[in-house]
């Protein structure tokens, strides 16, 4: 029994389509589609390890998701989310997505991490250093890049500060199989401010009422 148990998880493994996830993410140049991917990639390796079915990426949710994020642009990322809460099962059936339970996630991260500390591009060098711009322009002072996330790190960190931290238990509930993930880059004062990402995501499946507790 033992294995065929091995067998089928390395079948599941061998068909589960990863992205390059090792991948350095260039805040200058944010690949959304490797992000998301990512996104699924660091859920299902976790899921894996329990031993959970392969979560996998809904178009019907995406386009719930896409929809709240467009009709509500002018709204924070907390207050698309509670939105998405409120009517999800209005806008949803608009999208032929009927199953009834559901939760929500969302994160807003800058693309690096710099931990509160002043940074400067250097244009030449496409790249963001600690500091000030007087100090960067000081020869004498030898420059420090801020250290860029992998798009497999970036996505962990979101996991670590998203919200609401009580949801997190979900992405791992055997129950659940599908997701829809908007993912956003906020450009405000680019290249000189780092961009922050935006994720709002919903999840939901065939979840028994004994698990819903």
């Amino acid at each position: 029994m033992k294995n065929y148990l091995f067998i089928f998880f390395v079948v599941v493994l061998c068909s589960f389509k990863r992205s390059d996830n090792s991948t350095i993410l260039d805040p200058l140049n944010i690949d959304v589609v490797l992000l998301k991917q990512t996104i699924i990639d660091v859920i299902n390796d976790n899921r894996i390890k329990r031993n959970r079915k392969l979560i996998y990426s809904d178009s019907s949710l995406d386009s719930v998701v896409d929809y709240f994020s467009r009709n509500y642009a002018n709204k924070s990322i907390y207050k698309r989310k509670q939105k998405l809460k409120r009517q999800f099962y209005q806008i949803s059936r608009n999208y032929d997505f009927f199953n009834s339970w559901f939760r929500t996630g969302y994160a807003l991260l800058p693309a690096l991490n710099s931990n509160g500390r002043p940074y400067v591009l250097i244009e030449e060098e496409d790249a963001y250093f600690f500091g000030i711009k007087k100090q960067i322009e000081d020869s004498t002072i030898v420059r420090k890049k801020v250290p860029p996330y992998t798009y497999k790190s970036y996505v962990k960190n979101f996991f670590y500060k998203m919200k609401p931290s009580k949801n997190k238990r979900w992405l791992n509930n055997s129950d659940v199989s599908k997701i829809g993930i908007k993912v956003k880059v906020l450009k405000d004062d680019f290249p000189n401010k780092v961009p922050e990402i935006e994720v709002l995501f919903v999840i939901s499946g065939n979840v028994l009422p004994h698990n819903l507790k």
